[in-house]
């Protein structure tokens, strides 16, 4: 197998579970794991509503976490070849299209269903800052 599909591979597989490790211990990495430990509070609540109230339109959501694997995917593939200034393009094309969702997201779905829907935005926020921040560290290959 190609080197850069397994780094691909690894880090589509990691995220999910590096984000959801939050839940086991809130404070295991400082303060900054409470972003993804809420975001998952929040999926768990946006969640329960968006069942209790019979709203199968809210599984539009899976959109931004599907973009979220796309972008860390593709820093997986691209591991350790850009730096500094170079990072800025796809970080900001990734934040550009995960805001662009989140705000469609928010004032198109609202309808009805505003506290499973801000739940659920709340979720692919935190989430994508999550991607982000991964993404961030495999394209430079600087981990902390």
């Amino acid at each position: 197998m190609n080197p850069h599909i397994g780094n691909a591979l690894w880090l589509v597989s990691a995220l999910p579970f590096w984000y959801l490790s939050s839940v086991a211990n809130p404070l295991g990495a400082g303060i900054l794991s409470l972003i993804p430990f809420i975001g998952s509070l929040a999926l768990v609540g946006g969640a329960v509503v968006g069942i209790i109230q019979r709203r199968p339109s809210l599984l539009i959501f899976v959109v931004s976490p599907f973009i979220s694997e796309c972008y860390v995917a593709v820093a997986g593939a691209l591991r350790g070849q850009l730096r500094g200034n170079a990072l800025l393009v796809p970080a900001s094309i990734f934040a550009v299209i995960q805001a662009a969702f989140l705000i469609w997201f928010l004032i198109y779905r609202l309808k009805g269903a505003r506290l499973a829907v801000s739940a659920l935005a709340l979720f692919c926020a935190s989430y994508a800052s999550f991607a982000w921040f991964v993404g961030a560290m495999a394209f430079a290959d600087d981990w902390l």
